[in-house]
């Protein structure tokens, strides 16, 4: 299954883009209503810049990601905190080029904090891998396939979008996330779930 969020204008960057849900984005309506009111208040975005400039800084093969978190599921549109990762090796005007267009094409909320990062993002056609590893340690590790979820066997729909603009993507099963983000209170392991987006962004 694919969906595209086409961009307000283009500005010249593109690469892999990923996104994880703390619930299913494609199940039955049964599964779905089961897991709304409780879960899906966390998502994680990572991307990687393949290529391109903004206001004249490159930021090809660059990567940043975020935690997002809400009080209730994120589709309520309750007032979320992010906090923002980006590449431990961009320079400060890549970091500030970085973080500025993650805010402004991410549904980001508040960005609470911003640490530099190891991110590894490897994406294929549904199969991936996404890491997040600061000085402090792994905050958050998780792989993707397009092997079917067991969780739901009814006929799915899909129920959530990208929160990120300018997003080309097929969910993915999540063969394992496991997140641990002690500033946000959150610390999950979640395992086969139809809860990723994975494919490209182009800005």
């Amino acid at each position: 299954m694919l969906t595209t969020l086409l961009t307000c204008a283009a500005i010249g960057v593109s690469g892999s883009y990923f996104e994880a849900r703390s619930c299913s984005i494609f199940a039955g309506p049964c599964h779905y209503s089961g897991e709304v009111m409780t879960d899906g208040r966390t998502a994680v975005i990572g991307l990687k810049f393949e290529i391109g400039s903004y206001k004249g800084v490159s930021l090809s093969g660059l990567e940043a990601a975020a935690v997002v978190q809400s009080p209730e599921n994120l589709s309520f549109g309750k007032e979320r905190v992010t906090h923002a990762y980006v590449d431990t090796d961009a320079t400060p005007q890549q970091k500030s080029a970085l973080l500025e267009l993650l805010r402004s094409r991410s549904d980001l909320g508040k960005v609470v904090s911003v640490t530099a990062a190891e991110i590894d993002l490897r994406i294929g056609q549904a199969e991936g891998h996404a890491a997040i590893r600061t000085q402090a340690g792994v905050v958050y590790s998780a792989t993707t396939s397009s092997r079917e979820c067991l969780a739901c066997n009814m006929p799915g729909v899909l129920w959530y979008s990208p929160l990120t603009q300018g997003a080309s993507v097929s969910v993915a099963t999540v063969e394992s996330q496991t997140l641990t983000q002690g500033a946000l209170g959150e610390t999950f392991r979640r395992d086969d779930e139809s809860a990723a987006f994975v494919g490209t962004f182009a800005w």
